[in-house]
């Protein structure tokens, strides 16, 4: 799971349930993503959030001050990722150490790994850590360098420093895992071998193998890829056989048919196979509650229902932190107005054209399910069962049958006009 979701207890659970069944807000936020720098230090060319590097940063008083006011309300966890590099802020360990002071945990903090001195280490002593994601990206100095944007002596700095954190994971018993991530496209494909061995040789706990979108399609992945990956990617999977952390994160192409195929036959000659990806395979009650559990705040104090939308470029932000205090925020219009349009969708099961042409603080991939990379993984599953079993009681509602009723005439008769 993401966004802190293990981090709540029982009666917060239960808040949230009431929360969603009645169309509104009583508790939290219980997790935030702050994403308090807008700026980075590598200039990578497949970058999704180069458009939000402006430079500002939240000001670690007023970050504190944001903290204090969510933790006196129920705040569990925070996430350091987003527009920019986390741990340029010059004041990461006083926030570690006011996190781990006031019992709230580090759920995943996203990085480059270039800025884990031996001050920001000391600061995470005592820190409750879910997982720290490293970006290596690339295995060697020279690939690193033409991907990344940075000299190759930050690919050293990179590794040695993750290097390091894997040592603090040793000694903080409160550190789950360590994860570090490559990029699989045209030019690092003979590469995949080198990839999971630095990996392992680092200390992960994970390693994912992902894909880049968005960049020349003379780079990209395409069909005529897939037997080659395969192959280097058993290699991989006979070397991961005695430890599993080795995921494939690449669906197109039939390569995760192909992945599967492989590692059945690798099963057939006595090599075990990796765990299951969490991914369920249903999604009919995979609706988003993210607007009753956490928010995201960006390095101008801007606010957005969550991480996905954030990177959007068509979406801007649902409110601001600058005049306003955390709770006003979070119990606001703006956030009222993003908690109905969710909620509309879990109540229907479908969204319609008519209902994406009037949405204004989400998008059609909010109300369209395995659109969102997030939903799937969002909650477990439990909390995906009781909530819609919650809500089916709502769904018999006369309410909901006029809803029902409006988006069908609604949209029947902007077709007419349309035609």
């Amino acid at each position: 799971m993401i966004h802190g979701f293990d981090y709540l207890t029982q009666d917060d659970r239960e808040t949230m349930l009431r929360g969603i069944v009645d169309g509104e807000v009583y508790g939290g936020p219980y997790h935030l993503e702050l994403d308090w720098v807008d700026k980075c230090n590598a200039r990578c060319f497949f970058c999704n959030s180069e458009n939000l590097h402006n430079g500002k940063s939240i000001l670690w008083p007023r970050a504190e001050e944001i903290l204090g006011e969510a933790i006196d309300n129920g705040l569990r966890s925070i996430r350091l990722a987003g527009g920019g590099e986390p741990t340029l802020h010059p004041h990461l360990p006083d926030l570690f150490r006011f996190l781990a002071a006031r019992g709230v945990a580090l759920d995943q903090l996203t990085t480059n790994g270039t800025q884990f001195t031996p001050r920001v280490l000391d600061s995470m002593a005592d820190l409750s850590i879910g997982s720290i994601s490293v970006s290596l990206n690339y295995p060697t100095r020279e690939t690193y360098e033409q991907g990344m944007g940075l000299p190759a002596k930050f690919f050293d700095r990179a590794v040695e420093m993750t290097r390091q954190v894997a040592e603090l994971k040793k000694r903080n018993p409160n550190f789950k895992r360590l994860v570090i991530q490559f990029f699989v496209y045209k030019p690092t494909i003979e590469l995949i071998p080198e990839m999971y061995r630095l990996g392992r040789e680092l200390g992960a706990d994970l390693i994912p193998f992902k894909d880049l979108y968005g960049i020349d399609p003379e780079l990209q992945l395409d069909e005529s890829d897939v037997p080659r990956i395969v192959e280097l990617y058993r290699e991989v999977a006979r070397e991961d056989a005695d430890n599993g952390i080795a995921h494939f994160h690449i669906s197109k192409w039939g390569l995760d048919t192909a992945i599967a195929d492989m590692h059945r036959e690798l099963q057939a000659e006595g090599v075990p196979a990796p765990a299951a990806p969490g991914r369920p395979a249903s999604f009919a009650n995979k609706f988003c509650y993210i607007a009753w559990h956490s928010m995201t705040i960006t390095g101008t104090q801007a606010v957005y229902p969550c991480c996905w939308l954030f990177i959007q470029p068509s979406v801007g932000p649902v409110d601001n932190l600058m005049d306003k205090s955390l709770l006003e925020v979070w119990r606001g219009g703006a956030m009222r107005e993003v908690r109905q349009e969710l909620r509309r969708f879990m109540l229907l099961r479908e969204q319609s054209s008519y209902g994406n042409r009037r949405l204004k603080r989400t998008t059609p991939s909010c109300h369209t399910h395995n659109e969102c990379p997030l939903t799937h993984s969002m909650c477990d599953e439990s909390f995906y069962e009781e909530a819609d079993r919650r809500l089916e009681k709502v769904r018999r509602s006369l309410s909901v049958s006029a809803l029902k009723v409006m988006d069908r005439v609604g949209s029947r008769v902007e077709d007419l006009i349309r035609s």
